[in-house]
This record gives C-alpha cells, structure tokens and sequence, in this order.
C-alpha cells in the first residue's frame, strides 16, 4: 500500500477521540495569558483546528508545506505587498 493508500485507509477507519474544543480554548487562554482568546480566535477562524485528527502521507505534507514557503516568500516582497495593499478598500 502506498504511503497516500496508508493515510486515506486511516482517515477512513479511525475511531479517534474528537476535539475537546472547550478544553483547547482554556489552554489557548493559558498559553497566551489572556481570558477569552481561545473562544476570539477559534471565533475568528473557524476552520483552523479539525475536530479530529486527519492523517496524510508525508510526501503530501511537504507538498503542502512547499506551498505555503512559496506563498510566505512572495507576501515578504515589498513591492509585493505594497500593490496589494493599495488595492485594498480605503
């Protein structure tokens, strides 16, 4: 089985223990040292934690990372970001 088979028939049969997100917003709170933050970010940004693990091969997992490097390279570009942020509203 590939590598990519490997994680597909994980995803497919795990039992896994869903997320405690009442638990993750506490120790949000706690690591950043401000009540309520847990509950602003995961407000803010619904879709940044999955409610239960997903597993990929790690072949995907340095494509994904490949991606964002390239997209993290290109917004530190000054004249980047300065013509993006002139197209934005006043």
């Amino acid at each position: 089985m590939t590598a990519a088979g490997a994680a597909e028939q994980a995803n497919i049969d795990c039992s896994c223990v869903t997320l405690n997100i009442d638990d993750l917003g506490y120790r949000l709170d706690l690591a950043v040292g401000r009540a309520g933050f847990g509950a602003s970010l995961m407000k803010t940004h619904p879709h940044l934690f999955a409610a239960s693990p997903v597993f990929m091969a790690a072949p995907t997992l340095a494509d994904m990372k490949r991606v964002v490097d390239a997209v993290e390279a290109v917004v530190r570009i000054p004249g980047y970001r300065e013509v993006v942020l002139g197209c934005g509203l006043p």
